[in-house]
C-alpha cells in the first residue's frame, strides 16, 4: 500500500531504492501514481525501477511519456542516458546525458555515467574531467577515485593511478 500523501509516498519509494528492492519501488510507484496520475517524480521513479529489473521495454515507454510531457525533464534525460549506456549506445547516450546535465549541473549520477560513456569507450580526458568533477562536487564518491585511477592507468600514468588510492 501506498500513503495518499505524496511526500510520504515519495520517502517509501526512496526507502525501497535504498534496499534495493525494485519491485517494490515499482509497485509502490504505481500506488503513487494511482492517486497522483501527473507525479513527475513517481514517473521517474517508475521507469528507474523498470530500468534496474531489466524491464527495457517498460522503461522507454515510461520515459518516452515522461519527456513528452516535459523535454527538460532532467531526471528522465539522465534515465534515459542510463538505459541507453547500458545498450552500448554510448553516442546517444553521451547526448542524454550532457542535456541533463545542462540542467542540472552537478547531478552526481548523470556526471557519473557520462564519465562511465567516455571511459567505456577509451575517450579518457573527457572521463578524467567528470571523474575529477565528482571528486570536487563530493570527496567521498568513492567510484568516482577508482574510475579516475583506471582512466590513469589506461593511459600509463600509474604514479596518478596509485594517487587515487591514498
Amino acid at each position: 500500500l501506498c500513503p495518499e500523501d505524496e511526500n510520504t509516498a515519495m520517502d517509501l519509494i526512496q526507502t525501497t531504492v535504498d534496499v534495493r528492492d525494485y519491485a517494490k519501488t515499482e509497485s509502490t510507484a504505481k500506488a503513487l501514481l494511482a492517486h497522483h496520475p501527473h507525479s513527475e517524480t513517481g514517473q521517474v521513479f517508475l521507469a528507474y525501477s523498470y530500468l534496474l529489473q531489466g524491464k527495457s521495454h517498460d522503461a522507454a515507454k515510461a520515459l518516452q511519456k515522461l519527456l513528452a510531457q516535459d523535454d527538460k525533464n532532467p531526471d528522465a534525460l539522465k534515465l534515459t542516458g542510463l538505459a541507453l549506456y547500458f545498450y552500448k549506445e554510448y553516442t546517444l547516450a553521451e547526448k542524454e546525458l550532457r542535456a541533463a546535465l545542462a540542467l542540472r549541473p552537478h547531478d552526481k549520477r548523470a556526471l557519473y555515467a557520462l564519465g562511465r560513456v567516455y571511459q567505456t569507450q577509451n575517450n579518457f580526458p573527457p572521463a578524467i574531467q567528470c571523474f575529477k568533477q565528482l571528486i570536487a562536487d563530493d570527496p567521498d564518491y568513492y567510484r568516482a577515485y577508482v574510475n579516475l585511477a583506471l582512466c590513469y592507468e589506461a593511459q600509463g600514468k600509474i604514479e596518478e593511478a596509485d594517487a587515487m588510492f591514498k
